[in-house]
């Protein structure tokens, strides 16, 4: 079974560059329309950004819900604008002291409020996009209405911090303190204002100096690659699609419900042909509801898709017909 090249690569965006910097890039690159990320990663941030090519983009609809983990180090001393080393500093601890404390490694008291205060940051909570952030309002990014000094009613969601683990302390060129946090958390969650929360636990204004996305589900740091590292050839850097739905319940198809799948009319199943899902390194999204399956052909992705009454129906086609 052959077909176009595409799948997903795996970027390791550096700082300075949108998510859409990206996708602009690999366009340019390769001559190839069909690129999407899975994920905005603000520009101070760095690590690993999903990039689905051709008909992968198909598959980025589940990927944006996938768990994701993250290295943050947070400076206290000050917030800023932007909750980010790129904003303007606003709100200032009101004395040295209260920052440098836990600089000081024999004072055992700001150690305990530091890690009693990290840990606090581990709930499910609702969370408002940032005024500085890429989500729309009527049509438009709410940092747009922010530059232009308006305010709107920011969206509010539900986030999970499945975990917050205390890393470490240490002192920036300016003196602040840097406190270096691992982050797993829900699809949708800004670590900023996680940053900015810590340092309204400890009395003290702190906001992200450094962000760091370790991993997008399973994907990580260990196969991603930076843009100046792409070749001429992109589908030795590509994973196939069907990476995108490891965890998922398999059907194993035969070539006539193949064909059948590809030309957009159910089948019917038999169980003998359901397959659990298999267990995968790393926290994953599960499917949408229990009724969602990865259909292949051999080991190829032809399909995902739900049982209904009527048999099973694909959602989303991975292959055309004559590739079968």
């Amino acid at each position: 079974m052959t077909g176009p090249a595409e799948g997903i690569l795996i970027v390791n965006k550096e700082a300075g560059m949108t998510s859409a910097d990206v996708v602009s890039r690999v366009r340019r690159l390769y001559g190839i329309r069909r690129v999407g990320h899975t994920g905005t990663l603000d520009p101070f941030a760095t690590g690993v950004l999903p990039v689905c090519i051709g008909r992968a983009t198909a598959a980025a609809t589940f990927m944006l819900n996938w768990i994701k983990r993250y290295r943050c180090e947070i400076r206290l001393g000050y917030a800023t604008s932007t909750m980010d080393p790129e904003g303007q500093a606003t709100k200032k601890a009101s004395r040295p002291s209260l920052w440098r404390r836990f600089l000081d490694q024999s004072d055992m008291g700001a150690s305990q409020d530091l890690e009693k205060a990290v840990a606090s940051l581990t709930a499910t909570t609702f969370q408002q996009a940032p005024r500085y952030s890429a989500v729309k309002v009527n049509g438009k990014p709410l940092y747009h209405y922010a530059r232009q000094g308006q305010e709107v009613e920011r969206p509010v969601r539900p986030v999970t911090v499945y975990e917050a683990g205390l890393l470490g302390v240490r002192a920036d060129e300016s003196g602040y303190p840097l406190v270096a946090v691992e982050f797993l958390v829900s699809s949708g969650t800004y670590i900023r204002s996680l940053a900015d929360k810590l340092g309204e636990e400890l009395g003290c204004p702190g906001h992200a100096a450094s962000l760091v996305r370790l991993a997008t589900g399973h994907f990580d740091l260990s196969s991603a690659c930076r843009l100046d590292q792409l070749t001429d050839d992109l589908t030795d850097l590509l994973h196939p699609v069907g990476d995108a739905f490891c965890g998922w319940p398999r059907l194993r198809l035969s070539r006539a419900q193949a064909l059948d799948l590809a030309y957009g009319r159910a089948i019917i199943i038999a169980e003998q042909g359901l397959e659990a899902a298999e267990a995968v390194p790393g926290r994953l999204s599960p499917p949408p509801d229990d009724s969602w399956l990865a259909c292949l052909l051999e080991d190829h992705l032809v399909a995902v898709g739900r049982r209904g009454e009527d048999g099973f129906r694909a959602r989303r086609v991975f292959v055309q017909p004559e590739e079968l």
